[in-house]
């Protein structure tokens, strides 16, 4: 079944919701042939008053110097600044014109937090229902189960699919992910992804799909990553267990080069082709380009403080002079809003301990002004 929310490909992406931050980003493939990189695709930002409004998708004929569209996505936004709907669109090329292909519309609870995200395809110029995931939060707004439905045509009902269920160490940090299918009517475990975290507190390990046999031996697969001495993350190694020795051995990789200020600048996907000893194989690069070099940026006149940074269960805003209300929204690497709402007051508490850890963005409209700034969840 298609997922419709943001395609696979735009998992690779940190897409910004600010102007301060990606421009366009820039997939190359290996040539073994030749040994060198050639590029492939591109994918550009386009932003309204510091909105993230489309990405459009480009690819690169062979032996040739021009970019063709292929792809876009396009947001669009309520009045305080949260994400209402998400449309995918194909550019056909007999047409020459853009055709729309899919949607998300998302809605909120009161305090903010995501309560739905409903997925359509356009089919015969009309909005086939085809997924949806509700979020449920605690009492302390923190994510605890995101529930999948599709739709079935039979009943004309949603038909439980799936569901995520989250846990969290004593700090706020998330601590496992438990993803049960609905079968034959019941809950039925499917898979765990556990989490550890380094002295630092970012993430050092996550490991999935662990399991023992009745023989003892084990299953499995987990992503290690390892940083610089400035706590930037320099590689990700993914592992699985080979089977003949019950032993872990890397499958595939990511090295990361980094801007000073912290950012990315590309990443370099490697396929280990070895079995008894390491063998690289080059197979894609990412790379970044930035609108601005800052790593913050906070426009004149209006300027905020965040802090701390990076952060663990909640960040704490605080403004000089306010213009009631404020709202504020944060957006993470997808270019999803995660968290938004509003205050009245000089200073603000915002509760992260619902969100995974990485980078993102948050944007604070106090009147007619605007400040931005990137802030990194541990």
């Amino acid at each position: 079944m298609k997922k419709i929310y943001l395609s696979f490909s735009m998992l690779f992406l940190a897409l910004s919701a600010f102007c301060q931050d990606i421009d366009y980003t820039l997939y190359a493939q290996w040539s073994s042939a030749d040994s060198t990189w050639e590029s492939t695709t591109r994918r550009t930002n386009s932003f309204d008053s510091g909105n993230l409004v489309m990405v459009l998708a480009e690819y690169l004929y062979p032996d040739s110097s021009n970019w063709h569209p292929f792809q876009r996505t396009i947001n669009e936004y309520n009045n305080d600044q949260t994400v209402s709907e998400t449309r995918s669109e194909s550019w056909n090329t007999g047409s020459s014109s853009w055709e729309i292909l899919s949607r998300t519309i998302y809605s909120y609870y009161s305090t903010g937090f995501i309560l739905s995200e409903v997925g359509e395809n356009r089919i015969n110029d009309a909005w086939i229902p085809l997924e949806k995931a509700e979020n449920n939060y605690d009492s302390d707004n923190i994510l605890i189960e995101k529930l999948f439905s599709n739709w079935d045509t039979l009943s004309n009902d949603w038909l439980f699919s799936h569901k995520y269920q989250y846990s969290y160490y004593p700090d706020g940090k998330l601590a496992n992910v438990i993803t049960e299918k609905f079968l034959n009517s019941q809950w039925v475990h499917h898979d765990e992804m556990n989490y550890s975290y380094t002295d630092f507190g970012k993430i050092a390990e996550t490991a999935e799909s662990l399991n023992i046999a009745n023989d003892g031996s084990i299953s499995g697969t987990r992503t290690r990553y390892i940083y610089d001495d400035s706590e930037n993350l320099i590689s990700k190694v993914r592992e699985s267990i080979f089977q003949p020795t019950q032993d872990w051995r890397p499958v595939l990789q990511y090295n990361y080069s980094n801007n000073t200020d912290g950012s990315v600048q590309s990443f370099i996907r490697q396929v280990n082709m070895g079995i008894d000893s390491l063998y690289w194989i080059n197979f894609g690069r990412l790379s970044y380009f930035y609108l601005s070099p800052n790593f913050v940026q906070q426009p004149e006149p209006f300027s905020f403080a965040l802090f701390p940074n990076p952060v663990s269960d909640e960040f704490h805003i605080q403004i000089d002079e306010i213009t009631k209300p404020v709202f504020y929204k944060v957006v993470n690497m997808e270019g999803k809003t995660v968290i938004s709402g509003s205050f009245n007051s000089a200073n603000k508490s915002v509760n992260t301990s619902g969100i995974a850890a990485g980078f993102y963005l948050i944007e604070i409209r106090n009147g007619e002004k605007a400040g931005f700034a990137k802030f990194v969840k541990e």
